[in-house]
């Protein structure tokens, strides 16, 4: 296909992934221990849950991709989760990691399951 419509093969990108959770992986919200999911609502942008990545450290390493992208000046096809897009949304408006973070914590995305969203470097 990628050749048909002359396109690069992909190419995955770990900066690219969603949160990692931790021992949350795979599991019911039933199954977390109600404590843990306090703390994480307490300070979303830093802890860590399940011990994997905090919000912030994920923000990092999408602005790093973004970074590098940007100064490429190339055009991608990403494919993504939502939490990933909403940051990729957050680096094109200029912020800051510790600004996409918080902001990615506390809005409730509008980003429907399959959707395109165009980004420009």
């Amino acid at each position: 296909m990628a050749a048909a419509l002359d396109l690069a093969p992909a190419i995955p990108d770990a900066r690219l992934a969603e949160l990692h959770f931790g021992h949350w992986e795979l599991r019911r919200w039933d199954d977390i221990a109600r404590d843990e999911i306090d703390a994480w609502a307490t300070d979303i942008v830093q802890y860590r849950p399940g011990g994997g990545e905090s919000v912030l450290q994920m923000a990092q390493r999408v602005a790093a991709f973004y970074q590098h992208w940007h100064t490429q000046q190339q055009d991608a096809i990403v494919i993504c989760h939502a939490g990933t897009i909403r940051l990729l949304q957050a680096c094109q408006r200029g912020l800051a990691p510790a600004a996409m973070a918080l902001e990615a914590a506390q809005q409730a995305h509008h980003i429907a399951y399959g959707s395109t969203l165009l980004l420009q470097t």
